[in-house]
């Protein structure tokens, strides 16, 4: 237990709860010493009187203020103590606010507050429960170190933690910050936008937010004091910058994976598509392709009619811009219906492409121009005949998996550092519609008479990386295997009807992505314990350490109170001591979570998306604790 740093009450209207502040974070910095290089030995701080030209002792000095013209004026810790502050001794609550009002600026350390004994237990409770149901902070003013201040309360688990705050006063003016005028692109912020999608998480968990420089630090000390070599960093396992006939590899790495599971069967080709026929255009241009320009002149009249519930556009296009994606909605049922044809789906990025007259144009699903950031495709695109525009998805294939990971930070990089990773990790472009050839608009064509084109657009031009096509089927068989690749990344199935249109914006397809039922560890809990909100997984690894897996969805508020008698709070050193969690991107506001025993086995769902570690991607659903179960039970982290 941390000791005491101070022992005060809170003042809060004519209640006063005796209390006692303990610090609420740990400093786990190597500290290091200055010595003197020829021996080694330890060099220290003196304190030198400029008076009387002497070294004095600690209990000689004070404190003194040093006025401008030079003169010192002393202050003594009596004068100190006596000073007429109302706070001296107390935290004196003055307001209420929601916490989105405070400027993450101005928020100082975190302390935890522990009542003092059972008398003050109860009206300590009382205010942090009222904190809780109310969902707001308190803003307080206390004296400390020689100053008042003003501090900010808010829950935290099961007890009441306090920040100090800055001063208005003590922020500076944003505007005294030196920025050059620079014109602002609608197509950059919306890359930038597109990172921030990708690269969202629910925490602030995981590997990469571990103090990996201090870890190294302390082995090599280890090493100094048992005389062995430092540790060197290692050389990469893997082989980046190969590029790779993407169906093969991938129907290698599930051939072995399956092995891996004991099994012998060896996946099958996938179903070849249907036969194509010739491409027909429809007498009536009734259904024109829902063209658009996306706020940009492109020399055209349009108007709008309906038929049949269905909405168009009649258009008369000078130019020709890539439409908006279509879509697909959900369906629990992974059935081939018949009429209907299957496709994979892939862990990667939507995006769209279009070749026309020397200029390429790579469209995330959000409108982001991708062009820079994946130079591979771009020097890929000569392999495309002119005005063609092709559907498909971003990914990059890494150590025999879809790696998603490697995309998130290419939106970020142009120029060189884009080079760097096309080479590194080079992303292929999995094509699973036709949108254009040659300068025919595609998109009024059913879908069989698509997909023909499209394989024949491979077969003819003889396309290679970056490009791959995209498998697709009518048979249900070759649905079931597609949806046994997870091992690999894919996340699903994608169906489409094979006389359906391509309808931009539309949801028109249908999507079913894998679900599995899996176990794991509850670590920690947001929200109270007699009612948690969501539950932290963990999952130990081969060292014994219990590592962060993912997420729960809110939990259903039976299950919440079924959960309490269950849960007990952390009562020895818990794995995760020190962690902290994020209540969302782009906020610095850490989530309230408190640490359990980690010894109850939950069941979840969760889908097939991973990432490099094995941590879930996506939040896993709830469905019941597993209390007949030990955390041995339990699958090894990553596996």
């Amino acid at each position: 237990m941390p000791a005491s740093i101070f022992n005060g009450a809170i003042s809060f209207g004519l209640v006063s709860v005796p209390i006692t502040v303990l610090s609420a974070t740990e400093d786990h910095s190597v500290r290091f010493r200055r010595i003197h290089t020829a021996d080694n030995g330890l060099v220290r701080n003196r304190y030198w009187c400029e008076e009387e030209d002497r070294e004095v002792a600690f209990g000689e000095m004070g404190l003194g203020y040093e006025l401008p013209d030079g003169r010192v004026i002393p202050v003594t810790d009596e004068e100190l103590r006596a000073l007429p502050l109302p706070t001296a001794r107390a935290i004196e609550l003055i307001a209420f606010i929601p916490a989105a009002a405070v400027d993450p600026l101005r928020i100082g350390p975190g302390y935890y507050l522990q009542p003092q004994g059972a008398v003050a237990a109860k009206p300590y409770l009382v205010l942090r429960h009222a904190l809780e149901r109310a969902s707001r902070v308190a803003v307080a003013r206390y004296a400390w170190h020689g100053r008042e201040r003003l501090g900010l309360l808010r829950v935290r688990g099961d007890v009441i933690a306090l920040h100090g705050l800055l001063w208005p006063d003590e922020i500076r003016d944003p505007a005294t910050v030196a920025r050059p005028p620079v014109q602002l692109d609608k197509d950059e912020i919306d890359e930038a936008m597109t990172l921030i999608e990708a690269m969202t998480r629910d925490d602030l968990t995981g590997p990469e937010f571990t103090d990996r420089y201090t870890e190294a630090l302390h082995a090599v000390i280890e090493a100094k004091q048992e005389d062995r070599q430092p540790p060197q960093a290692p050389e990469p396992t893997a082989q980046p910058g190969q590029l790779v006939d993407l169906m093969t590899a991938l129907q290698e790495s599930v051939g072995k994976a399956r092995a891996a599971r004991g099994e012998t069967d060896v996946p099958e080709e996938p179903a070849k598509p249907a036969k194509k026929t010739p491409p027909r255009r429809k007498a009536s241009s009734r259904y024109a392709s829902a063209l658009t320009c996306r706020g940009r002149a492109c020399g055209r009249v349009r108007t709008r009619h309906s038929d049949g519930g269905r909405a168009g556009w009649k258009a008369w296009a000078v130019t020709w811009t890539l439409p908006e994606p279509m879509l697909a909605t959900s369906v629990p049922d992974p059935a081939l219906l018949p009429g209907w044809a299957a496709e994979p789906k892939w862990d990667g990025w939507r995006a769209l492409v279009s070749v026309e007259a020397g200029r390429v144009v790579l469209r995330s699903r959000r409108g982001a121009n991708l062009v820079a950031s994946f130079p591979e495709i771009k020097s890929g695109s000569t392999q495309l005949p002119d005005a063609t525009a092709l559907d498909g998805e971003l990914i990059v294939w890494a150590s025999g998996r879809l790696a998603f990971e490697r995309l998130q930070g290419r939106l970020q990089r142009h120029g060189a550092g884009a080079a760097h990773l096309a080479a590194e990790w080079p992303a292929h472009f999995v094509a699973f519609d036709l949108l254009r050839l040659a300068g025919t608009n595609t998109t009024t064509w059913p879908y069989r008479q698509r997909r023909a084109a499209l394989q024949d657009l491979f077969t003819k031009h003889k396309l290679t990386t970056p490009w791959a096509l995209c498998p697709s089927t009518t048979e249900a068989d070759t649905v079931n295997e597609w949806l046994s690749w997870t091992a690999v990344g894919l996340e699903g199935i994608v169906f489409k009807r094979l006389d359906g249109r391509y309808e931009p914006s539309v949801r028109g397809w249908r999507k079913y992505k894998v679900r599995e039922t899996q176990e794991a560890i509850a670590g920690a809990v947001t929200g109270p314990l007699t009612a948690p909100r969501t539950l932290l997984l963990g999952r130990y690894d081969t060292s014994g350490q219990l590592q962060y897996t993912g997420r729960t969805t809110t939990l259903p508020h039976a299950a919440g109170h079924a959960l309490a008698g269950l849960l007990a709070p952390a009562t020895s050193e818990h794995p995760w001591t020190g962690w902290t969690f994020s209540a969302g991107w782009g906020t610095s506001e850490t989530l309230d979570v408190t640490l359990i025993e980690p010894d109850l086995v939950v069941e979840v769902g969760v889908d097939v998306a991973r990432d490099a570690a094995g941590r879930w991607r996506h939040p896993a659903r709830w469905h019941r604790p597993r209390p007949d179960l030990s955390t041995d039970d339990v699958p090894l982290f990553g596996g």
